[in-house]
């Protein structure tokens, strides 16, 4: 049975060329035949085209996982490792995104694309569905709130902020959607390096379990890319150890490699100038380093690994 291939919306191919969002040329294919390995393999590449891994899942457990990402793309980023290992075991999976309304200004392709702020969105939001539910074949909901009510800092580190009546109201409707949906499991961000829309979505996350009459699991994931800076990871993890009693563990990716670089590469929208490969080699860099950090005889050393932390108790 052929695996079906996704072909991304956002890329027209004409004579020989692909164009981007319709008018930009991204890419020419002169010098190589239609239907040739070479021009194919040059548009799986470049993330033009995804073959669908076949994605196994199982029967043993019924846990309902909802994934927190603050914007669009943190999930496939930062938390798909634990996803795709509890798909295996037989959870569903849901993706909640709370800011969807950014800045063009953040939008790599802006000196070639003319688009407005809402056009932008829309791509994005595309590009999740694509992600999440025709390939993993799970749900994405997005609450499409922009990261402009954050306020002027919205896009620095802030020391402190306040946001106090947003964390409240974020908290409450977090909550409702737990308690609804029966969620067994939330995955939320640690929110390293303090970027503000990050760390509204950790503090509502937490404050959610004030107000849940729902228990759940609650599990953190390492921002990606944030976290690769360790002394901002390190000061982070200081920071929650305070609020909390943590304990982390890994989760082997070895398996799950593949399908990872997959749901990165569809969000072209951000990765403007990384192809298929090249996020392949980066993740697989970012994985076998936390796999260097196993400290536990129960955890099955992998050569690929995603750190994760789980709350105990709230101090």
């Amino acid at each position: 049975m052929l695996q079906p291939v996704i072909k991304l919306p956002f890329f027209k191919i004409k004579n020989n060329s692909v164009f981007y969002l319709g008018n930009y040329r991204y890419l020419s294919l002169k010098g190589t035949r239609p239907g040739s390995q070479p021009r194919n393999k040059v548009l799986f590449d470049e993330g033009i085209l995804i073959l669908k891994k076949p994605i196994e899942k199982g029967k043993k457990i019924r846990e309902r996982i909802l994934a927190i990402e603050p914007h669009l793309d943190d999930f496939a980023l930062s938390a798909s490792g634990y996803a795709l290992n509890a798909l295996a075991k037989g959870a569903s999976i849901s993706v909640l995104n709370i800011f969807s309304k950014t800045s063009i200004k953040k939008f790599p392709w802006r000196r070639q694309v003319d688009i407005s702020e809402d056009r932008y969105e829309k791509l994005r939001i595309e590009e999740s569905l694509i992600a999440i539910e025709r390939y993993l074949g799970e749900k994405f909901q997005s609450w499409g709130l922009s990261s402009l009510i954050l306020g002027e800092n919205s896009e620095t580190f802030p020391k402190s902020y306040r946001q106090d009546k947003l964390i409240n109201d974020l908290a409450k409707r977090l909550a409702q959607e737990i308690s609804m949906e029966k969620i067994d499991t939330v995955l939320c961000p640690m929110a390293v390096q303090g970027h503000i829309d990050h760390s509204v979505a950790f503090d509502a996350t937490i404050k959610s379990l004030r107000f849940s009459k729902h228990g759940f699991k609650l599990v953190l994931y390492e921002d990606m890319p944030y976290a690769r800076n360790k002394i901002a990871f390190f000061d982070r993890l200081k920071q929650i150890k305070k609020q909390m009693a943590i304990e982390d563990f890994y989760i082997p990716t070895d398996e799950y490699l593949e399908v990872m670089a997959d749901l990165i590469i569809i969000y072209r929208s951000q990765f403007d100038d990384v192809n298929r490969q090249q996020m392949l080699a980066i993740i697989k860099e970012d994985f076998r380093a936390a796999a260097s950090g196993q400290r536990y005889d129960n955890i099955k050393a992998t050569e690929f690994s995603q750190h994760y932390f789980i709350i105990k108790s709230k101090k």
